[in-house]
């Protein structure tokens, strides 16, 4: 069994392990379309996925009431649904990465600001739950970048932070892992380019999930 410098591997979801970006800029254009509400630019709104929900309306739809959010968050849940429905693909080599991941003798979990059920919804479609030892969502700890879903993780798997990393695609996942003292690993395949991720100094920048466990032996 091949040992790694680090105990826990923590991935992020939308846009690390999935290709969903699209889908969620998508439903979030239609959403506030259907409420009546100014309608941002889809760059807009691609930049702040894996951001808390009170965090992106602030930036997006500044001065709605918990009504309106409301409104479009059920709006929104329609427009996923009829987006398909069949799981966000995953990127290419990346379920073969987790297999070869969960072979080893790391844990694996999950920290993504997708809702619980939305979370177990895909896990269970793309059959990736048995892979995983933990998670945490939107519904169970404060949103990123805020470091309360991988402090929780951390202390019910038992591993303390300089053993595990965090991989992710944008710059909120970057700065939770740091707020954790957790390192972090960027990924270039979701919403941020390098040049978000680089000022928070992570251990590397690869350009997909899929090369993760040749880094990991290799570093």
């Amino acid at each position: 069994m091949t040992r790694h410098t680090f105990e826990l591997v923590i991935f992020d979801w939308d846009g690390t392990v999935v290709d969903s970006a699209d889908r969620i800029v998508a439903a979030w254009l239609a959403a506030v379309r259907d409420c009546g509400m100014f309608v941002p630019e889809p760059e807009a709104v691609r930049e702040l996925i894996g951001l808390g929900l009170d965090d992106t309306f602030h930036r997006l739809l500044p001065g709605t009431s918990r009504d309106q959010r409301a409104r479009v968050m059920a709006c929104y849940r329609e427009h996923w649904a009829l987006r398909g429905s069949h799981p966000s693909p995953m990127f290419p080599g990346t379920e073969q990465a987790l297999k070869v991941l969960a072979d080893t003798d790391m844990l694996l979990a999950v920290a993504t600001g997708k809702s619980r059920s939305g979370l177990d919804r895909e896990m269970h479609a793309h059959g990736l739950h048995p892979l995983f030892d933990a998670s945490r969502c939107s519904d169970d700890a404060p949103p990123k970048p805020h470091p309360g879903m991988l402090l929780d993780l951390l202390d019910e798997l038992g591993v303390e932070p300089e053993a595990a990393v965090m991989v992710g695609d944008t710059e909120y996942d970057m700065a939770m892992a740091a707020a954790a003292g957790v390192a972090a690993v960027g990924v270039r395949s979701g919403v941020h380019n390098e040049t978000r991720l680089r000022p928070f100094s992570p251990r590397a920048v690869l350009d997909h999930v899929a090369q993760l466990p040749t880094w990991l032996v290799q570093s």
